[in-house]
């Protein structure tokens, strides 16, 4: 056992190595071990070593906030998620602990994905896309309308190419379609009234430190502003100097 997780160690710190050497995202295969909510999963690599990996690209509602759902919508979210990937639910015990990893609904084999990996958050989980039968799963989020577009211009990452490789106009428009559609949290019957990063500032407090910008517009609003822009057009800067040399403006 010892040896497996030196081996699996070796191994990541190898992958994650080369992906710097090379400028570029890690991208492996790997199994689902088991999915968190509708935006985060844990995977194993083919080394069983585990990875948790938040979504790029799609913000859901959340689950498991300060020990706080995001109303029905959460669950109805991670649900979601499990059902795009044909997923059966990992099995946990009375921690929460996962005791048998999720597996195929159909066939009970493992769920089979592969992952592109950008880069840790200052959570220490990994930034991402996972692919699941040649579809990439945060955009099938976004377009079944159980997410909103997550699109963070951030530091170095910020260049001119930015909207080309965030694929920024195929998640804004596959979340006009939804709710042109009242798919997921736009069905006016339940409809979601806030988005899960107004949600996080209202439980923890805390401050919007990102510039918002209007795609459809190209207005620029400050941090504290953003919440007047349409939750499908929000694009984020860290620096409003990025924010500028993408286009916007106050």
């Amino acid at each position: 056992m010892h040896a497996l997780k030196t081996f699996s160690l070796v191994t990541a710190l190898f992958l994650v190595c080369l992906s710097s050497s090379q400028g570029g995202p890690l991208v492996f295969k790997a199994r689902v071990f088991s999915i968190a909510d509708g935006d985060t999963v844990n995977v194993l690599d083919r080394a069983s070593k585990l990875w948790k990996i938040r979504y790029l690209g799609v913000d859901a509602p959340e689950l498991h906030f300060l020990n706080q759902a995001q109303g029905e919508w959460g669950a109805k979210a991670s649900d979601a998620l499990h059902a795009l990937m044909h997923a059966k639910p990992a099995e946990r015990d009375r921690k929460r602990r996962v005791v048998r990893p999720a597996e195929d609904l159909t066939s009970g084999k493992p769920i089979e994905v592969e992952v592109r990996l950008e880069r840790l958050d200052r959570y220490g989980r990994w930034l991402g896309y996972v692919n699941y039968a040649n579809r990439v799963t945060n955009l099938e989020m976004v377009k079944a309308g159980w997410g909103v577009p997550y699109l963070y211009c951030s530091k170095e990452e910020c260049g001119r190419d930015w909207p080309r490789t965030a694929e920024v106009d195929k998640y804004v428009s596959a979340c006009k379609a939804a709710q042109a559609a009242k798919l997921g949290i736009f069905d006016p019957k339940d409809e979601m009234t806030e988005t899960p990063d107004e949600f996080r500032r209202r439980l923890d407090g805390g401050a919007f430190y990102q510039y918002v910008g209007d795609y459809q517009s190209k207005k620029l609003y400050k941090p504290q502003d953003g919440g007047q822009v349409a939750a499908c057009d929000r694009i984020r800067f860290e620096r409003e100097d990025d924010a500028f040399a993408q286009g916007y403006r106050y």
